[in-house]
């Protein structure tokens, strides 16, 4: 009778120790998060509905001015990032690196898509409802008449936009070294540059058809000028003198750092 409790004794030990290094071994990270990626889609949808007020508040708080001397950007550019990123890292950190976190990445390009065509609305447009065309004699529904202020405004969108896609860029990159590496080659915010890039042309499209909407009537008195009865001709003609005081306003107007940024 004693062998045989000592035995069991024994076998308990074992199994005890067996149990002990199973658990030991076992890893549990990640383990209980997967249970729930099938469902995480509306985590996503909270992200976007969430982040698209807060970037709505912030544009309607935006003051359409740079943010400082040597930062040709909007305010609600450097918002967009900051939310972004906090966003990111509760999610890598705090919920998973697997589906869910793909899906906040569409997510992430949908927000900067929404921010791009914000921004297009703030263009000014021509006749037909446009802020992108082709300058041509005889029509003027391409026309797009500038304020003063709309130059420089376009000027900044054009700083905002190629910040933009620096930042989608490195959040790109960001997200790829986060994510579960079986994820990784599917992580793609194109989307997003290309809407930013689509900003960028359609401000220097509104800059370059303002100053040729201006240059219209100039280039119409050109046209009508009668070359034949002239004996010479110089750079004092009145279409030359209007058409140069237009290209020098527009010089001034201009602002090298939104573009060159």
């Amino acid at each position: 009778q004693y062998r045989s409790e000592r035995l069991q004794e024994e076998k308990r030990a074992l199994r005890a120790d067996a149990a002990e290094a199973a658990v030991k071994h076992a890893s549990f990270k990640n383990a209980i998060s997967p249970v729930f990626e099938p469902y995480m889609y509306l985590y996503g949808e909270d992200v976007f509905t969430t982040l698209s007020k807060r970037l709505k508040a912030s544009l309607e708080a935006e003051s359409w001015v740079q943010m400082a001397e040597d930062q040709a950007v909007l305010k609600s550019s450097d918002d967009l990032t900051s939310m972004i990123r906090e966003e990111l890292r509760f999610c890598s950190t705090k919920i998973s690196k697997g589906k869910s976190l793909m899906e906040l990445s569409k997510v992430f390009s949908k927000l900067y898509k929404a921010y791009a065509t914000a921004l297009v609305s703030k263009l000014p447009k021509n006749a037909a409802g446009q802020n992108t065309g082709t300058a041509s004699i005889g029509s003027s529904t391409w026309h797009i008449k500038l304020r003063p202020e709309d130059v420089p405004l376009a000027c900044l969108f054009v700083g905002t936009s190629k910040h933009c896609i620096r930042m989608v860029q490195q959040l790109e990159g960001a997200i790829q070294k986060r994510i579960s590496e079986e994820l990784r080659d599917q992580v793609d915010l194109c989307e997003a540059e290309d809407a930013m890039s689509d900003l960028t042309t359609r401000s220097l499209s509104v800059i370059l058809l303002g100053m040729e909407t201006d240059l219209d009537i100039p280039l119409a008195i050109l046209m009508r000028k009668n070359w034949q009865g002239l004996d010479i001709t110089g750079d004092q003609s009145e279409f030359a003198i209007e058409a140069c005081a237009i290209i020098a306003d527009y010089g001034r107007r201009l602002r090298p750092p939104n573009l060159d940024e």
